[in-house]
């Protein structure tokens, strides 16, 4: 989900679903569609419980004089700047770090509306005026037996032999 307002906040998974203990990237876009620049940008986003940073998380920022940070249930940001954008050429930097699931699941992170705060050039408080939400999906892995009709055979002898696949996240 993207948005558009004055400070817009953009997040993603990518893949959007792994096996569990496996990295995938979160990306936290900012987006800036006022002709003003923005200063003393930050958030703290709460990670969903189950999802936590990998290690090396690969923690990364493009946000100019940005300060980052993350412990086991938080990805914070401080001190970040955007230059003025337009709707039609938004100013835009981006927090990634490397996460991942300890179990199965459906797990939806997500920045409330008011959550990324900044100062535009006139001093005036901005904030993103709707949430952000992203949704990610661990999986267990397929479920692979195999079994011979006959147990018993002497060489040479034809026996079947059946392989099943499920996938229990059908």
């Amino acid at each position: 989900l993207a948005t558009l307002a004055s400070l817009g906040v953009d997040k993603g998974f990518s893949p959007p679903a792994a096996a569990p203990n496996t990295p995938v990237l979160m990306r936290i876009r900012l987006i800036n569609t006022l002709a003003s620049a923005i200063s003393n940008i930050a958030f703290t986003d709460n990670l969903p419980s189950g999802v936590a940073p990998s290690s090396p998380s690969a923690l990364s920022t493009t946000c100019t004089g940005a300060s980052v940070s993350a412990t086991s249930t938080t990805v914070s940001m401080s001190g970040g700047s955007l230059a003025a954008g337009s709707a039609m050429s938004p100013s835009i930097c981006e927090v990634s770090l490397l996460v991942q699931s300890n179990s199965a699941g459906t797990f939806t992170n997500t920045i409330a509306a008011g959550g990324v705060s900044g100062t535009n050039d006139l001093g005036s408080p901005v904030s993103n005026n709707d949430p952000a939400s992203a949704v990610f999906r661990g999986l267990q892995p397929v479920v692979v037996s195999k079994a011979f009709t006959n147990g018993t055979r002497v060489v040479g002898q034809v026996n079947r032999l059946t392989v099943t696949l499920n996938n229990p996240n059908a």
